[in-house]
């Protein structure tokens, strides 16, 4: 079930951690990092070609705070269009592969499944997104943006008034990252997951 890692700083996580959470949850891995004033996205389905890219980011010392998303898929089909994050935008799609976050949009990442929301959906806008290998979270993506639920403070009673036991990390480029539910601290880290530390 997912592991999210938050990660403060240009903070080298170890190869051995990251390879044993991606054993544990190979179904994608999210990164999300923040290089001087702006967040940046990227997804993979391959450890090798994650490890690369996080290699070189911190080489280059282009990240501020870094957030690293290991999909265990529960529901939704294994391929790169259900990893985390998601967009919520007013005007670009919520699964883009890679990107820069622009002013108004919230980046999407969740660790746990919120059962009831496909259906609520499906009865709120007619359509049955479960039916088209769509995961819990990229539903959570398309119901807060066709509720036009674009700010933080607009995301997260909607995602507590449905989902109380789930952990999730909103990122904006106005105020930052936030985590909702239990994250642990491990070793100067956030975890989402405490049943993947070593």
């Amino acid at each position: 079930m997912c592991q999210i890692i938050v990660i403060s700083g240009n903070r080298k996580i170890e190869k051995e951690f990251l390879s044993t959470q991606y054993k544990l949850n190979n179904d994608g891995i999210g990164v999300v990092y923040r290089n001087k004033d702006e967040w940046r996205w990227k997804k993979f389905m391959s450890f090798g070609k994650f490890y690369e890219f996080y290699i070189s980011l911190l080489y280059d010392e282009c990240i501020d705070e870094c957030i690293i998303h290991f999909r265990k898929a529960s529901s939704g089909t294994i391929d790169i269009t259900n990893v985390h994050p998601f967009l919520i935008s007013p005007y670009r799609e919520v699964d883009l592969i890679e990107g820069i976050l622009e002013d108004g949009e919230v980046l999407l990442m969740q660790n746990g499944a919120t059962a009831r929301l496909p259906g609520l959906y499906k009865k709120t806008f007619g359509k049955d997104l479960k039916s088209k290998g769509s995961s819990d979270t990229k539903i959570w993506a398309f119901w807060l943006k066709n509720k036009g639920k674009f700010g933080i403070y607009d995301i997260i009673p909607e995602i507590t008034k449905y989902d109380k036991r789930s952990r999730f990390v909103l990122v904006s480029n106005n105020e930052g990252v936030i985590l909702l539910g239990n994250f642990i601290d491990y070793e100067g880290i956030k975890l989402s997951n405490s049943k993947y530390t070593l």
